[in-house]
C-alpha cells in the first residue's frame, strides 16, 4: 500500500485497505497490527496541509499466505468446498487455487465422503445422502501435506423462499427476498445469488474475414447475441431473533440504476437461501464489517473473525472460512426491459464508429477488424466495399459473455 504525496488529483491509494475477498479478509489478522497506522495516517490529511509521506507494508505483513476456504456441505446440490491462498497486502493478484489437496467430510459416526478436486482448487461431489440428525466437519490434507479440520456442526434445514420480489424506487431497481420458518427454528439467513444478463455488440456481423476472402458466417457463429453471468460478492445475513415469529420481509438483495446495461434487454436473478447457526452468522456479519463497511476514517477497525476451521499441523496459523452444513433453497426472477420505464441505457459501445474497406484494400487487409455489412451503389446496385469496425464494437464475447444461450432461458 502507498499513500502517495498531496497533487490534489491523486489521493490515497486503495489497494490493501478495501480489497474485496482473500485480501481483505487477511485484514482481519493484520488489521490490529496496522490499524493505528492507517488511522494516523488518514489523520495526517488534517493534520499537515493535506500532505502525506509514502508508507510501505511492513515485511512481516507483505508476504502472509494463509489458507482461504469458502463451502458448505449442500444435500440440495453439488457440495463445493473452494481452497486457496491469500496474497500480500500490496499484491493486485487474484485468487491462487490450492491444488492437489485431499478434502473430504466426515460425520460423527465415522462416515466419510470424499470431494475429489474437479477444477483447479475447486473439490466437489454431487448431492450427498446424510443423516440431517448427525453433526459434520470437515477435513483437508494440502498439497504440502498441512492438515486441516473445522468442528462438528449441526445440519440445518432450510425453509422454501416465499417470494424474489423487484419494484422500481426513482431511477433506481431494488430486489428482495421473503422468507419465513412455520417451525420457528432458523432465524438466520444467507443469501448468495448468480445475475445473468443478455446484451448484444454494437453492430449485428454477418460476415467474416477468412482465407484472405469476405464470406458468410456460418450457423453457430454469431458473435451479435450474448449472455454473461456474475455471482454476488456482498455479505447478505438477516436475523428474525428480535421478531416474535421467525421471518424475514422484504430484504433487500440488489440496488442498481435503470440506466445499467444488464437492464437493457433481460435479466434473471437466480437467488440461493442457507439457514445458519448463530456461530455462522456471527462470522459472516463480522466479515461484513471488515470487508464492506472499513476504508473511512469513522469506519470499524478491522478485526480478527472466529473460524470453526483449525490448522491441526499449526494450531497457531490462523484459516480464513467458516464451515456448515445445511440445505438450501432457489428461486428465480425475470425482468424484461419492456416491464420497466423508458431509459438510456450505459452500453459500454460509447465511440464504437464505421470505417470502410473498399474493394481494392481487400488484399492488404489484416483482419484487425471485423465486417458489419456490405457497400453497395447504382441501380442496380453493384458492391463497392464493406463496413467495418473494431472486434470490440463487434464480437460481444470480449465483454466476459458467451454465445450459448443458458438451458434455463426463456
Amino acid at each position: 500500500m502507498t499513500i502517495i504525496n498531496c497533487t490534489g488529483d491523486q489521493g490515497v491509494d486503495r489497494n490493501g485497505i478495501a480489497k474485496a475477498g482473500a485480501n481483505a479478509v487477511v485484514r482481519q489478522h493484520a488489521g490490529k497490527k496496522i490499524g493505528f497506522i492507517l488511522l494516523a495516517a488518514v489523520l495526517g490529511m488534517f493534520l499537515m496541509d493535506g500532505c502525506l509521506d509514502p508508507y510501505s507494508i511492513p515485511r512481516a505483513l507483505s508476504n502472509v499466505r494463509y489458507l482461504v476456504i469458502e463451502g458448505f456441505l449442500d444435500t440440495n446440490g453439488p457440495t463445493v468446498i473452494r481452497l486457496s491462498s491469500t496474497t500480500s497486502l500490496g499484491s493486485v493478484d487474484g485468487r491462487v487455487p490450492e491444488q492437489n489437496a485431499t478434502v473430504k467430510i466426515e460425520d460423527d459416526r465415522g462416515g466419510t465422503y470424499v470431494l475429489p478436486e474437479t477444477e483447479s482448487g475447486s473439490y466437489s461431489a454431487s448431492a450427498l445422502i446424510i443423516d440431517p440428525v448427525r453433526n459434520y466437519r470437515l477435513k483437508i490434507r494440502t498439497a504440502s501435506n498441512k492438515e486441516y479440520a473445522s468442528d462438528f456442526v449441526p445440519f440445518k434445514l432450510t425453509p422454501l423462499i416465499d417470494s424474489v420480489t423487484w419494484f422500481i424506487d426513482g431511477n433506481n431497481l431494488h430486489v428482495n427476498v421473503n422468507a419465513h420458518d412455520d417451525n420457528n427454528n432458523t432465524h438466520y439467513y444467507l443469501w448468495k445469488y448468480e445475475e445473468t444478463w443478455s446484451y448484444n455488440s454494437r453492430y449485428p456481423s454477418s460476415l467474416k474475414f477468412e482465407n484472405k476472402q469476405i464470406v458468410r458466417r456460418g450457423l453457430g457463429e454469431d458473435v451479435y447475441h450474448c449472455w454473461k453471468t456474475l455471482p454476488s460478492t456482498q455479505v447478505l445475513t438477516s436475523s428474525s431473533t428480535k421478531l416474535a415469529r421467525d421471518i424475514v420481509s422484504n430484504y433487500t438483495l440488489l440496488t442498481m440504476p435503470l440506466t445499467s446495461e444488464k437492464l437493457q434487454s433481460e435479466y434473471s436473478l437466480l437467488v440461493h437461501q442457507i439457514a445458519l447457526t448463530k456461530e455462522a452468522f456471527e462470522y459472516w456479519q463480522q466479515l461484513k464489517k471488515n470487508t464492506e463497511n472499513i476504508g473511512t476514517i469513522f469506519g470499524p477497525q478491522p478485526s480478527e473473525g472466529t473460524s470453526n476451521i483449525h490448522c491441526i499441523t499449526n494450531p497457531d496459523e490462523p484459516v480464513i472460512g467458516y464451515f456448515s452444513a445445511s440445505s438450501t433453497q432457489q428461486q428465480r426472477v425475470f425482468i424484461f426491459n419492456g416491464e420497466l420505464p423508458r431509459t438510456a441505457h450505459t452500453t459500454g459501445y460509447e465511440g464504437c464508429e464505421l470505417d470502410t474497406l473498399f474493394l481494392n484494400q481487400i488484399p492488404d487487409f489484416r483482419g484487425t477488424s471485423l465486417v458489419v455489412g456490405e457497400i453497395s451503389k447504382g441501380n442496380p446496385p453493384v458492391l463497392v466495399g464493406y463496413y467495418i469496425s473494431s472486434f470490440y464494437c463487434i464480437d460481444c464475447r470480449l465483454r466476459g459473455g458467451t454465445t450459448v444461450k443458458p438451458d434455463f432461458w426463456k
